[in-house]
C-alpha cells in the first residue's frame, strides 16, 4: 500500500516518496487498488458504525 518510513527519519521518508513517485504504470495501479482495498476494509461507513457502536455499548456498560 505504500512505503513505510522509518520513525523521525526524514530522509527515509524522502526516499520513500521517491520510491512512490517512480512506480511503473502496473505497480501504481497495483497500490491503489490496494490502498482502495484497505481504506474500505478498515474506513468505510459501515465499519465506522460498527465501531461507533462498540463505544457506545462499552461505556453503557462502564455506566453501570
Amino acid at each position: 500500500t505504500g512505503y513505510r518510513a522509518k520513525l523521525r527519519n526524514s530522509e527515509d521518508l524522502a526516499e520513500g516518496i521517491n520510491k512512490i513517485l517512480r512506480l511503473n504504470t502496473h505497480e501504481y495501479e497495483r497500490m491503489s487498488n490496494n490502498c482502495r482495498k484497505m481504506g474500505l476494509e478498515f474506513c468505510s461507513p459501515e465499519v465506522q458504525i460498527k465501531k461507533f457502536e462498540e463505544i457506545i455499548k462499552n461505556s453503557t456498560k462502564n455506566d453501570k
